[in-house]
């Protein structure tokens, strides 16, 4: 996006967000999760905890020092610093309104890990769907059982069922799931309402 069209954006869900740090904080732990796995046409890069920030975490209750700790973040994994503060507050609003962020282009992983190491002290855990993934209540269950609060879905528009995205975006999962793909190419292929769901950061 361009940063007008970004800072339009933000000042939308701005309005309309809700009680998002109460979330948050209910969320604020730091477990480890299960050993990577494959099957099923999937594959689990699981989150791994960084020991020295897990005796620093404190509780945020500000919702303007989140956002600047986390735009640290992400000037800290690469992002510009013209840039990581708008990123901060779109993402913050995008969660704050029940929606998901979905990223676009390569290296995104690094974004969904700023986030999750500022919540958690953790790496996100990275879900790569391969094409011909299906099983929709298979993958909500993976989700529920993972003890990480932040994960990372990837390629999961690419030859995967409408069914399996449509049915996770629905649940209330208490997680903070982030979805991304390498290429825009495909996204314009998608129908009108799929907008209700996600934010889409090129």
């Amino acid at each position: 996006f361009k940063k007008n069209e970004m800072e339009s954006d933000i000042s939308f869900l701005e309005n309309k967000s809700g009680l998002f740090l109460e979330k948050f904080n209910k969320l604020f732990s730091n477990k480890t999760s299960e050993n990577q796995s494959f099957s099923d046409n999937y594959f689990i890069y699981p989150s791994e905890i960084n020991n020295c920030i897990e005796n620093e975490l404190e509780e945020i209750t500000e919702v303007d020092n989140f956002i600047e700790d986390l735009s640290y973040n992400f000037e800290v994994s690469g992002i510009r610093r013209d840039y990581s503060a708008d990123l901060a507050e779109y993402i913050f609003s995008t969660f704050s309104n029940k929606m998901n962020p979905f990223l676009i282009g390569y290296n995104t992983n690094s974004i969904a890990h700023a986030f999750s190491y500022l919540v958690c002290g953790e790496k996100a855990e990275i879900i790569n769907l391969n094409p011909g993934f299906s099983n929709s209540s298979h993958l909500i269950d993976i989700i529920n059982k993972s003890n990480s609060k932040v994960i990372l879905i990837e390629n999961i528009l690419n030859s995967v069922s409408e069914n399996v995205y449509l049915s996770l975006l629905k649940m209330n999962l208490n997680k903070f799931i982030f979805f991304s793909l390498e290429s825009s190419e495909t996204i314009s292929l998608l129908p009108e309402f799929l907008k209700n769901y996600f934010l889409f950061i090129n």
